[in-house]
């Protein structure tokens, strides 16, 4: 999990987590969020205090607003929902990064 919020910074609207998720790289999408979903036993219990933000995955609707998925803990399940980027992103969300498989020779 990676933190996108500047020291000083409560919230910052979607587009600009979504610029500092393509800075960091290495983004989680839809698909890792549903695989995740399909695996909860194994998310650690102390990531259930954040929303979990893959921003490797943009939805935009008819009317041209965008989406990511986000899977966040509902007090006895994760559950998987599309927020909405004009929202405020604060605190309490973490970007979800795919790690590179480390190779050992």
């Amino acid at each position: 999990l990676t933190k996108f919020l500047k020291k000083g910074e409560t919230y910052v609207k979607g587009e600009i987590m979504l610029e500092r998720a393509k800075e960091r790289g290495q983004m989680a999408g839809q698909c890792h969020a549903e695989r995740m979903l399909g695996m909860v036993s194994q998310i650690p219990a102390s990531w259930q205090d954040f929303v979990l933000v893959f921003p490797g995955t943009v939805w935009q609707d008819a009317l041209g607003l965008r989406f990511v998925p986000v899977l966040f803990w509902c007090g006895d399940a994760w559950d998987l929902r599309w927020f909405w980027l004009g929202r405020d992103w604060d605190r309490d969300s973490r970007l979800v990064r795919v790690s590179q498989p480390q190779i050992v020779l």
